[in-house]
């Protein structure tokens, strides 16, 4: 909760719809998280290499987390937020160009990027004029992106040379066949 309120911008209500909580809930997490820094504040001294790789999946749940807010907004008037969507997408990047990013997540980063980029290039055909959501065999494939979808590709084959196998992999290989 705290790494989307202050890291990502969101709201309370919009990380309440993203981890099925109650709004007051992710006020209490908020809270909580706060005090506990507060209360402890030396022991968030420099993270060994360890330490940033049993974190890290977090890290990455919250990009996607990010990346589904843009997908699919959650308040306002537009129904995709592109500009969080694309700053999970630069997140992404920035964390496979660091020198403090764990080996073993490169492979779940890649096609995190993958999912990521292929689901941004549809972002012009997805809502119509009218402001209604256009379901994907109803989509102008003219409006697609075709260079965020090589990108897209190129990071799905990267993400093959991983040695474990995650949900993004699989969620990407089927927003690749579309």
């Amino acid at each position: 909760c705290l790494m989307l309120k202050a890291g990502c911008g969101l709201s309370v209500r919009e990380i309440g719809r993203l981890l099925d909580m109650a709004d007051e809930a992710v006020k209490k997490t908020l809270t909580r998280a706060k005090e506990k820094i507060a209360r402890d504040a030396g022991a968030f001294g420099a993270l060994d290499g360890q330490r940033i790789a049993s974190r890290f999946p977090v890290v990455v749940e919250t990009v996607y987390a990010l990346f589904t807010e843009g997908y699919a907004a959650s308040s306002g008037d537009l129904q995709i937020r592109r500009d969080v969507a694309a700053q999970a997408v630069h997140l992404c990047d920035v964390l496979l160009g660091s020198s403090l990013t764990p080996p073993e997540a490169l492979g779940n980063l890649h096609a995190l990027t993958a999912l990521m980029l292929l689901q941004l290039a549809r972002f012009d055909a997805r809502v119509g004029s009218d402001g209604v959501p256009v379901r994907l065999q109803g989509q102008d494939r003219s409006r697609w992106n075709p260079s965020m979808i090589r990108a897209g590709l190129e990071a799905l084959d990267a993400a093959r040379a991983s040695a474990t196998l995650s949900s993004y992999h699989l969620e990407a290989r089927i927003a690749a066949e579309h």
